[in-house]
């Protein structure tokens, strides 16, 4: 019966709205306005989730990328285990944002060509939290960013490279509450290095779009922090846990970067360790929030 009014009352509060479990959530919504839209798979693509909480009045956001290396993935396949593990906070709104991914541009002469796309749809995404949040009544102060694999790779590379969310007017360390990457690929993402370098995208590579060298100087002060799985996952010679381990010593040591922890489930594996990394990204914003 709870559930037959929450979805009566969603439908009727907000067009296009409806509720599951305890969010009400509002499918598909453009984040791009309609003269920045220049083929078919960005309008497809460039759209997002919005899973409201059940408190309506200064709640905060934490905005979660998909993973699937860039080349896969939907924003519905993360919604259930976001769902079950900050279903407890009811002061919590998640958007699931969708990105163009490499299976979704054909192969010319042996090569997909989408740099910088994903990029650009990312911060378009950020952009319009940012500014939309509050006419649901959300605190536009209150922002966060995660991902899981790729998509904790382009949350983390959304602030290790600003410029993308500036050309979006948006100042990351004044923007943003925090960035919570969950087993970020630390090198430079395969699809990306095919596209550059060509090959099969197996080679091990660490320029200006990994992790790894993007944190010897970065600057800011947004907290990061890293989630990382423990086993040793073979990921092109850098595993997941040794990558994240170099990009947390490289931003600690090299940058100074003066606002940046490493969570390491050593038992976990890089999928199993979405629950605890949520865990402790629930207890992070907790007290961030203080």
């Amino acid at each position: 019966m709870k559930h037959l009014i929450c979805a009566f009352t969603g439908i009727l509060l907000l067009s296009g709205g409806f509720c599951f479990a305890d969010y009400e959530i509002h499918k598909d919504i453009a984040y791009y306005a309609p003269s920045e839209i220049k083929s078919g798979i960005q309008k497809e693509r460039g759209t997002l989730d919005l899973l409201l909480p059940e408190q309506r009045n200064g709640f905060a956001t934490i905005i979660f990328f998909h993973g699937g290396g860039l080349y896969d993935g939907e924003k519905e396949n993360v919604q259930s285990y976001l769902k079950k593990e900050f279903g407890s906070r009811k002061d919590l709104a998640i958007v699931t944002p969708n990105y163009r991914r490499y299976k979704d541009v054909k192969v010319v002469n042996g090569t997909r060509k989408l740099f910088p796309a994903f990029y650009q749809d990312a911060a378009a995404a950020v952009a319009w939290v940012k500014k939309n949040i509050a006419k649901y009544g959300g605190d536009p102060d209150k922002i966060y960013i995660s991902g899981h694999s790729g998509g904790g790779y382009l949350a983390l590379m959304l602030i290790l490279k600003k410029g993308y969310l500036r050309e979006r007017k948006i100042d990351p360390d004044r923007d943003l509450k925090a960035c919570f990457p969950i087993s970020a690929t630390p090198r430079t993402n395969s699809c990306i290095s095919q596209e550059r370098y060509g090959g099969n995208g197996t080679e091990f590579r660490a320029d200006q779009d990994s992790p790894i060298f993007m944190s010897t100087w970065a600057k800011g002060t947004l907290p990061i922090i890293l989630c990382v799985e423990g086993r040793s996952t073979a990921n092109h010679l850098v595993g997941y846990r040794e990558g994240n381990m170099l990009v947390y010593a490289l931003l600690k040591q090299c940058a100074k970067y003066p606002a940046v922890k490493l969570h390491v489930f050593e038992e976990k594996t890089h999928t199993s360790v979405i629950a605890p990394a949520l865990q402790t990204i629930r207890r992070e914003m907790m007290e961030l929030e203080r």
